[in-house]
């Protein structure tokens, strides 16, 4: 076939699609008659031979199993109880940390309930518990030594899990079964415990159970080295268990209950002789030469345009996206392929527009950036400026001292209402109309304190009262008025706080008439609220404010300071309207 055609009849093929393709080549190659019949009076009783081999073999390997499993069921039943007997971890623990009950009497004690819970099992050598200060408590007759245990336990308890492996030790070969301890929860205290089984008497167990001659179990650990095998040479080592079986008819591998895996193989008896293999293999050498031209033709069908895509796929790859040609299909071809092409046509369009897409850097950044939000404001909200209580007591001292008692009552009294917001409220956000409360309860408080030396006008809208807003942000403002911006000031001075919505915004505006802010310390005031500088020998009470209502709700909002000298300071609010 030359290759003009070859590539015609592929063409042709590509008109159906993968499905219909595959379909149309198994119809042919399986209904001609004559290899269909052929083949199934050939292979009938070939296959209903191995059915019953196998179903055998099924049957014999999962009771077989449930034997081994058993083995180390048991142990691993007895590890769990020793490691939650809490009798045994208390007198360890005592043992190990006191030395009026470091003694023989405790140490039998330790050792006589391990004996009571291994029992008589019969194929546990061996069980031993080690400490950090090398103690060993002892059942059976052997044990291994100290060295061991540092340069394998140690290393194999790396959690609180048991651990299975393989060690030779003395001549002899155990199946280890190893776990650390934690002698008590809330301590670091921790012990090995440590249970072995001789190999010899598990490779007996598995004599026993072989079905016969022609089934031989071969146990692995987890790196595939065997553990029990017919071929002693082969004991221990990492091979490839499966090649090493090749000769059986059927093998099959589990896993046991320690993650160890269990192969049991099968040799069957033959039946039909060669005859029937034969007559077998030529059957499939007819099929297999009429079918492998049809396949390789389809194959190519596949294969060649899936080659393109790939070729495609590397250029993406390898080069500017930008750069990457796209399919231009024969509209007459209808196959996957075809769907394919030209979704990697739409992919790459795509991808064009958003060859800068940043979004993953973002969406990490924005959590990196609420953690530290989350931080600094735990931080703000522990700051407390004791000066305004201390200069309030003071004050109700002396008033005391002369004998003012109507007004201690009412600093007292309006003390408690500006208290009962400002410390006892759980929540940071309170309606605005407490925070106005909050407000005029320490003004009450200022203008007995200063002798009633300034006014308070208030402009609020009504409106405004049921939204929310971060508390205590009004009174460091307007104590920054009072002691700052009317401060020696003659004539009663004036305070002008207004409240409103401005858009989808609340406004608060806290005005006075005092002397004013000069220039340049203006700008200095303004630089230190907006940084992240906490400079202690100044007012933290406008910055943490500022700083607070950036941190909940951005930095388009926050303070505006406006001052003019002899004329007075206006301090402005903005924050988003919260329900």
């Amino acid at each position: 076939m030359s290759k003009i055609n070859r590539n015609e009849f592929i063409n042709i093929l590509r008109k159906f699609t993968i499905k219909k393709r595959m379909i149309l080549s198994f119809f042919i190659i399986c209904f001609i008659p004559v290899v269909f019949v052929i083949t199934i009076y050939l292979i009938s009783t070939y296959i209903e031979q191995e059915v019953r081999n196998i179903e055998y073999a099924k049957n014999y390997s999962y009771q077989a199993n449930l034997r081994i499993n058993s083995l180390f069921n048991q142990v691993t039943k007895k590890m769990e109880q020793i490691s939650n007997n809490s009798d045994i971890l208390a007198d360890i623990y005592l043992y190990e940390n006191s030395l009026e009950h470091k003694n023989e009497k405790i140490k039998n004690r330790i050792e006589i309930a391990l004996y009571n819970i291994i029992g008589d099992q019969e194929n546990i050598e061996f069980a031993s518990i080690y400490t950090e200060s090398e103690e060993v408590f002892l059942y059976g007759i052997n044990e291994f030594d100290k060295s061991f245990i540092k340069t394998y336990i140690k290393k194999q308890c790396d959690d609180n899990d048991i651990h299975w492996d393989i060690k030779k030790y003395n001549d002899k070969n155990y199946a280890v079964a190893s776990k650390k301890i934690k002698l008590r929860y809330d301590k670091s205290d921790e012990v090995y415990l440590v249970i072995a089984l001789n190999i010899k008497s598990l490779s007996n167990l598995l004599e026993e159970i072989s079905s016969s001659k022609n089934h031989q179990i071969i146990i692995t650990d987890a790196r595939n080295r065997p553990i029990v095998h017919k071929d002693e040479s082969k004991l221990y080592k990492e091979i490839d268990v499966s090649s090493s079986s090749s000769s059986s008819d059927f093998n099959i591998k589990s896993k046991l209950e320690n993650n160890w895996n269990i192969i049991h193989t099968f040799k069957f008896d033959k039946v039909g002789s060669m005859k029937l293999l034969a007559s077998i293999i030529i059957v499939i050498i007819l099929i297999f030469v009429f079918a492998i031209v049809l396949l390789y033709l389809t194959t190519k069908s596949i294969v060649n345009p899936l080659n393109q895509l790939i070729k495609k796929m590397n250029d993406v790859e390898n080069s500017n996206i930008t750069d990457v040609k796209l399919f231009k299909e024969d509209l007459y071809l209808k196959d996957e392929q075809a769907i394919l092409d030209e979704a990697f046509d739409e992919m790459i369009v795509k991808l064009k527009s958003l060859v800068d897409d940043i979004y993953n850097s973002r969406i990490k950044e924005k959590k990196l950036q609420a953690l530290i939000k989350e931080l600094e404001l735990n931080a703000l909200q522990q700051q407390i400026n004791p000066h305004f209580l201390y200069n309030v007591l003071e004050n109700i001292f002396w008033i005391a001292d002369m004998g003012g008692y109507e007004e201690i009552s009412e600093m007292i009294s309006e003390l408690g209402s500006y208290f009962k917001t400002s410390i006892c409220e759980n929540n940071e956000f309170i309606p605005i109309s407490n925070e106005i409360e909050n407000v005029k309860s320490y003004i009450k408080l200022q203008k007995i304190m200063s002798d009633n030396t300034f006014d308070v006008k208030w402009e609020i809208e009504d409106e405004i009262l049921n939204y929310k807003i971060i508390k205590l942000i009004l009174q460091p403002i307007i104590e920054n008025s009072i002691i700052h911006g009317l401060f020696n000031k003659k004539e009663t001075g004036l305070i002008t706080i207004k409240c409103y919505k401005n858009n989808d915004k609340i406004v608060f505006q806290v005005c006075d008439n005092g002397c004013g802010i000069q220039k340049e310390k203006l700008n200095e005031l303004i630089s230190y609220i907006n940084s992240k500088e906490n400079n202690t020998k100044r007012g933290v009470g406008i910055k943490n404010v500022n700083q607070r209502i950036k941190l909940y709700f951005g930095e388009n909002y926050g303070i505006t300071i406006l001052s003019q000298v002899g004329k007075g300071t206006c301090m402005k609010v903005e924050v988003p309207i919260k329900g």
